[in-house]
């Protein structure tokens, strides 16, 4: 099951501070100031959207990742991550944007993606999480190595960078942490939160309709929310709250 999202990025259009508004059923925007955003141009060319960018085809997410914008999830190359120049980010078919496949025959969908320490994490649905390596200097010896085919996402929010760490909540209904993911790699990955408690979270939820998470960090409370569907609900009717005041004991 496919919900509908809205997901937001800062950056720059090569002249000023730009917010970038995506939507999988929309064409992607930006807001520079003012009363309304304006709808980016597709096309293909300089300084425009992705060719493959249409109408049924528009990405599913954006992440700021270094200098550029990326997006991806678009459902007829639903395993591509596009990037932007670095520094100007409406253009993704200059000479320094990218396309890059990821794993096409592992999982059905990108889904969700973040940047940690400099680094682009990106998850699929229903499994599978992998990270861009961008390191060289030359586009064509980047690749996309895999961290595990274990876990994965079901919405674009249901990954969220905290202090120290990144917490997803999985498609198999369980709270998990990157830095355990990446230190055990695909032995052995285990919850976030103690078995018992997590066991008792997942009977709660809605476990089909997981592509409606919606998860935020208030850094000023020390507190990650996860807005979820519970029992047979089909919208956000509970919220998963974990208080991190406590050093190590969410």
């Amino acid at each position: 099951t496919t919900g509908s999202y809205i997901t937001f990025a800062e950056g720059w259009n090569g002249t000023t501070k730009t917010l970038y508004i995506f939507s999988n059923l929309d064409n992607p925007m930006s807001y520079t100031g003012g009363a309304t955003a304006t709808a980016m141009t597709t096309g293909g060319g300089p300084g425009q959207l992705p060719l493959d960018w249409s109408a049924s085809n528009w990405p599913v997410a954006v992440v700021a990742h270094r200098a550029r914008i990326v997006g991806f999830g678009n459902a007829n190359f639903p395993h591509n991550v596009y990037g932007t120049v670095p520094g100007s980010q409406n253009d993704y078919n200059g000479g320094e944007s990218f396309v890059q496949p990821v794993y096409p025959g592992s999982g059905e969908r990108l889904i969700a993606g973040v940047s940690w320490r400099e680094i682009l994490y990106l998850w699929k649905y229903p499994r599978g999480i992998f990270v861009l390596n961008d390191e060289d200097p030359s586009i064509a010896n980047w690749s996309v190595p895999k961290i595990t085919e274990a876990v994965g996402v079901g919405s674009p929010e249901s990954v969220v960078v905290i202090e120290d760490d990144v917490v997803m909540l999985a498609t198999d209904g369980f709270l998990y942490s990157l830095s355990q993911i990446q230190t055990l790699g695909q032995i052995s990955v285990p919850p976030f939160l103690p078995l018992e408690t997590s066991q008792f979270i997942k009977e709660k939820l809605n476990l089909s309709r997981l592509d409606l998470v919606r998860g935020r960090w208030y850094g000023h409370k020390r507190q990650l929310h996860f807005a979820v569907p519970s029992g047979t609900s089909t919208v956000c009717d509970a919220r998963i709250i974990l208080d991190l005041h406590t050093p190590g004991s969410p």
